[in-house]
């Protein structure tokens, strides 16, 4: 094809998987095309994306939007990434104009995609800020804790502050930490709905998960670092990632890199260069405050500070709902604090402002730029010094043997607090003082056990000297990866997969001893019970999708922590157990560290009398709970227990965002498929702790493999499929494989992409002026 813009040809061979590698004789032209098979493949996808970050998605679906679009001009995600622009660097502002121009050719001369027409919608051109704005989005979402903040206050109002704080599911003092210095483990001590539906518009997830972990060359089978990542989001249809390979062999401007990639943002996100491999995962700090403001008595637009007032700036938001002849306004108020996000909040009254890092201008494009250059481990941790959101924990090997994790990200260096709930806004001392310096971060190089790991757990033990979160995730998943690269002295591929993919609980291996022990040798009196505890007592843990006993597990952690805490917390028991305070789909991170509460409390005789069950023993509910389990099971699935079982009870399917009525959903939509694991396993498929077969809300999204000692070798595996049209036959190849736990081949050597060739176009320049005048 013949296109103006473009400085010399440029070749892109699809797989047979369709994924493109793309090379090209400049950086400008590998970034076009980096903009073209993105457009080409999952436009619509970056249309809805692109509006849901700028607030702009009832210009297509109505007032049916409206509340998502009030939210995040609120939040003002949009206004921020507008400052951005001008922070870039020139090599990496190029690149991104390169990347828009490639968009744009498609939206100008390519037919549009099925739901475009469905819609009556044709898209506008892509911009430098719809980019930014995209990427600005997906970073806030993966470090929120706002909504734990909100169900603390609501905790301490019901129970009083003594009684919240002992029921706070704290991290383990066993869990292993991440940066801990010499590499072994250490003991250490409601806003409305609209946010929940922006996540399911485009496909994000609240909790933001994710496992990485790196084994050094000397454990390696190999010879070479290993390298392995599955970075877990909500389940979504098309895939929120993207795989791509890009070269360009420009004598000084070489670039090579193959990975994961986000439609709508250029460049890698996840994968190697040929010399470094790197993997996410969220970090869970927390860079999200809110601040309670007391406003001047005559001017609601002023508020406390110290001894003085603070001017709020306003700024009219003006949002165009299709089908209504006139725009509707919204005043946003901010302050030096954020967004008031009070309007946001059903029944709140209260002035409540947001501060979040994400609000903070930052170059991080230009940094993801620098870490796609990076050679060796060195350079690559150097290059996260312009990181600013969102925080994650990064881990990275390279092609010599070295391996590293580091996380990085702008987190607030706080003056008083912990930002655990929200703090008085008027009071100086609790204000951010600044950033935490990027070398005060917690990071570790080569450590003497050779392999780091990371999975959303605390990074730095309790004498770390800063405020950096509270919200972590449990220590079983972190443990049972640790447990594993421990279990052998040397690993390979096929162990760096089995770790993937395992299943095994030792939460219900541990709530399983304990509830034995507290019976002591006692068994439930009915016949039924009976045989199905015995089958618990020779359980494995493993949490396979086929097995009744997960299922028993699944039930019977469910109705123990729902009848524990029933009497003390009523009303506010979902909550607690995760559900959002605010009555939406994706809640607090509770949920992520019950397991570990509940197997502690089991050693606490007195827990039961301080919760409300003044007359009844740990035996009592033992016996109580898992007796309700068991019955709730049998009424819903009858008497023959090896026809129960965990996939079969909550069914994972892929949702289009346009796919939400029968008709539609059968076009756009896949599934449902069975899997296994839960919140505690390495292979985390899971939702909240509320109900036994409640929604899955997060996945392994991207599944990433590298022997740095051979490339050619390297593994992933992304939900659904590459193309994000209905009728490719890209759409959904991946969903069984992914469900069957299968890896593809992340093509590298030239050579090898063309013996899997099946698709071959060459973009050649053209006279014509780019883009048109």
């Amino acid at each position: 094809m013949r296109i103006a813009g473009i400085d010399g040809e440029i070749e892109v061979l699809r797989d047979r998987w369709g994924i493109p590698h793309i090379y090209a004789s400049s950086s400008h032209d590998l970034f076009f095309a980096n903009g073209v098979v993105h457009a080409e493949d999952r436009l619509f996808q970056m249309e809805i994306n692109r509006r849901a970050a700028t607030g702009r998605l009832s210009e297509i679906f109505g007032a049916l939007t409206y509340g998502v679009d009030r939210f995040i001009r609120h939040i003002g995600i949009h206004r921020v990434a507008r400052e951005e622009i001008g922070l870039l660097d020139a090599e990496s502002l190029s690149r991104l104009r390169a990347y828009v121009a490639g968009v744009n050719w498609v939206i100008e001369s390519r037919p549009r995609p099925l739901e475009f027409l469905a819609l009556r919608h044709r898209p506008d051109p892509w911009t430098e800020v719809d980019t930014l704005a995209w990427a600005k989005l997906m970073g806030w979402t993966l470090g929120t804790n706002w909504e734990s903040e909100l169900a603390r206050v609501r905790l301490i109002e019901q129970v009083g502050p003594a009684a919240a704080a002992d029921l706070e599911p704290i991290y383990p003092d066993w869990g292993w930490m991440s940066a801990g210095g010499d590499g072994k483990q250490h003991a250490v001590g409601s806003v409305n709905r609209s946010y929940d539906d922006l996540l399911a518009i485009t496909g994000l997830s609240r909790i933001g998960g994710s496992n990485a972990w790196a084994v050094a060359a000397r454990r390696s089978v190999s010879g070479g670092a290993l390298l392995a990542n599955d970075m877990h989001l909500a389940p979504s249809m098309p895939s929120p990632w993207y795989a791509i390979h890009l070269e360009s062999h420009a004598d000084c401007d070489e670039f090579r890199a193959a990975g994961a990639s986000l439609p709508g943002v250029p460049g890698i996100i996840v994968g190697h260069n040929g010399s470094v491999a790197w993997g996410f995962t969220a970090s869970l700090a927390d860079v999200q405050d809110l601040y309670v403001q007391r406003p001047h008595p005559e001017d609601p637009r002023r508020f406390a500070r110290g001894g003085g007032w603070e001017d709020a700036r306003v700024v009219i938001e003006e949002i165009r709902v299709r089908g209504e002849p006139r725009w509707r306004r919204e005043e946003v108020v901010l302050t030096s604090q954020g967004p008031i996000i009070t309007p946001l909040i059903e029944g709140a009254t209260v002035p409540l402002a947001l501060q979040t890092s994400s609000l903070i201008p930052m170059a991080t494009l230009s940094a993801g730029f620098r870490m796609l250059r990076a050679r060796n481990v060195r350079e690559f941790r150097e290059s996260l010094r312009g990181w600013g959101m969102p925080s994650v924990g990064v881990v990275f090997a390279d092609t010599a043997g070295s391996i590293g994790v580091q996380t990085t990200g702008a987190i607030p260096l706080r003056g008083r607090g912990d930002g655990s709930v929200p703090q008085p806004g008027w009071e100086a001392d609790f204000a951010w003082k600044g950033m935490i310096s990027f070398d005060e971060l917690p990071g570790a190089v080569d450590p003497e056990e050779g392999f780091v790991a990371t999975a959303n757990n605390r990074p730095a033990s309790l004498d770390y000297p800063y405020a950096i979160g509270t919200d972590w995730c449990d220590g079983y998943r972190i443990g049972r990866i640790v447990e594993l690269l421990r279990e052998r002295a040397s690993h390979d591929l096929h162990s760096m997969r089995a770790i993937q993919l395992d299943v095994r609980s030792n939460a219900a291996r541990d709530l399983l001893a304990r509830s034995r022990r507290v019976l002591d040798g006692e068994e439930p009196l009915d016949p039924f019970e009976r045989r199905v505890w015995r089958r618990m007592v020779a359980w494995s843990g493993d949490l396979d999708g086929a097995s009744p006993e997960a299922l028993v597990y699944q039930a019977y952690r469910v109705f123990l922590l729902r009848f524990l805490y029933g009497n003390m917390l009523g009303d506010l028991l979902d909550v607690y157990l995760g559900a959002a305070p605010h009555g939406g789909l994706h809640g607090t991170s509770f949920t992520w560290r019950l397991s570990s509460r509940l197997i502690r409390g089991m050693e606490d005789g007195d827990l039961p009398r301080r919760v409300g069950h003044r007359d009844l023993t740990w035996r009592d509910i033992v016996l109580i709970c898992f007796g309700e389990a068991v019955s709730h099971l049998r009424v819903k699935h009858g008497d023959e227990i090896d026809t129960w079982s965990w996939g079969g009870e909550r069914r994972l399917s892929f949702e289009h965002p346009v796919g939400r009525t029968m008709i539609l959903r059968r076009l756009f939509s896949r599934g449902p498929v069975t899997v296994g694991g839960d919140v505690d396993t390495p292979n985390q498929v899971a939702g909240n702790s509320h109900s036994v077969g409640g929604p899955i809300n997060w996945i392994p999204s991207f599944r990433f493999i590298v022997d740095l000692a051979n490339l050619d070798r390297t593994m992933f595996m992304f939900t659904c499929g590459q193309s994000g049209q209905p009728a490719s036959r890209h759409y959904d190849d991946l969903v069984a494989p992914w469900s069957r736990g299968d890896y593809l081949r992340l093509l590298w050597s030239r050579a090898d992409v063309e013996s899997h060739l099946a698709r071959e176009t060459r973009l050649i320049p053209s006279d014509e002026i780019w883009p048109p005048p």
